[in-house]
């Protein structure tokens, strides 16, 4: 169901077959609110694509799209409902975003309900400067879980070099399976977050900007066979190039095993894609990290050159 006491919106679901003017919505938002970041119409696409349960609903004025929210579960040991929204810049003032914030976790709850899975969260990221967003969650019994800061850096010649143990190696992405990095990226994530596995599906989804060539894998030589210790995914968000005012690479994802978190691999690795993403002409590569690994993880970066440009905050509503 639609939300109820709205401004006269026509209120349906969204397909995939609204992808473009979606990826509109979004853009006259995101330059509306100076975002860091486009979304593409495939990006769009991608989310329409995926395989995870979802419910997404626009409010239209004379067949433009004015305003969207979705819910998008992903299950594990628990169940995650995701949720995000937007409200055109012309439309709000109107009550739309606080009545499809209350609409959201109501459609989260019911799907969640179907789930049957002991952890149950609702989670909504709140990105710096909406206080009246951060506001109503906390009405509806929200509560911040953490934190995340957007990092940046220039690229230049004087990138050092990292120095490694003699049995350590970093390798291209695609000297690899994709099951056997997953397998790793499993087991980082269990190590440090006590997460559930990803599955294939869900590893693979998503990956329209992905960059290989600018994606390595570490890998450790000292016994009978080569065991990747880490690994570092990177991407090109293109379309957000026009915006920044320069050519950008992305770190989505870095991880290092527990049994090498002192052997400076996490540092190599970034430093390896700065210096490819450096050669294929980019000017700059930026990465995010949480608060629950902030320490760690700044300390790295910081050695780089990186310094934090913006920050946004988790809130979480527990579901019983």
């Amino acid at each position: 169901m639609p939300p109820t006491e709205l401004p006269a919106l026509e209120w349906r679901p969204l397909t995939s077959n609204d992808a473009e003017i979606f990826s509109s919505l979004l853009h006259r938002i995101e330059t509306h609110d100076e975002l860091p970041y486009r979304t593409s119409t495939d990006e769009v696409r991608d989310f329409f694509r995926s395989t995870m349960a979802h419910s997404t609903i626009g409010g239209f004025v004379a067949g433009e799209l004015k305003a969207y929210g979705y819910v998008r579960i992903k299950e594990g040991a628990g169940a995650i409902a995701t949720c995000q929204g937007g409200v055109d810049p012309d439309f709000r003032g109107l009550g739309i975003g606080r009545a499809l914030v209350t609409w959201q976790t109501d459609e989260a709850r019911r799907m969640l309900a179907d789930a049957q899975l002991p952890q149950r969260h609702i989670t909504f990221q709140v990105e710096q400067g909406h206080a009246d967003l951060e506001n109503h969650l906390i009405d509806l019994g929200y509560k911040w879980a953490r934190s995340f800061y957007d990092l940046r850096a220039p690229l230049s010649a004087d990138i050092h070099d990292i120095e490694l143990g003699p049995f350590l190696r970093i390798e291209p992405w695609e000297a690899f399976e994709e099951n056997v990095i997953l397998q790793a990226a499993n087991r980082v994530a269990q190590e440090q977050w006590n997460a559930s596995p990803q599955t294939m599906e869900l590893w693979m989804s998503g990956r329209g900007a992905f960059r290989p060539d600018w994606s390595f894998v570490a890998v450790d030589n000292s016994g009978d066979r080569p065991t990747i210790a880490g690994y570092i995914m990177a991407s090109r968000y293109a379309q957000d190039w026009s915006v920044l005012g320069w050519r950008e690479g992305t770190i989505d994802m870095l991880g290092v095993l527990n049994d090498y978190r002192d052997t400076h691999l996490a540092s190599a690795l970034v430093a390896q894609t700065m210096r490819t993403q450096m050669d294929a002409g980019m000017q700059a590569v930026s990465a995010g990290v949480t608060s629950t690994n902030h320490t760690a993880a700044i300390s790295i970066y910081d050695s780089l050159g990186f310094t934090t440009v913006s920050t946004a905050r988790l809130y979480t509503l527990d579901v019983d």
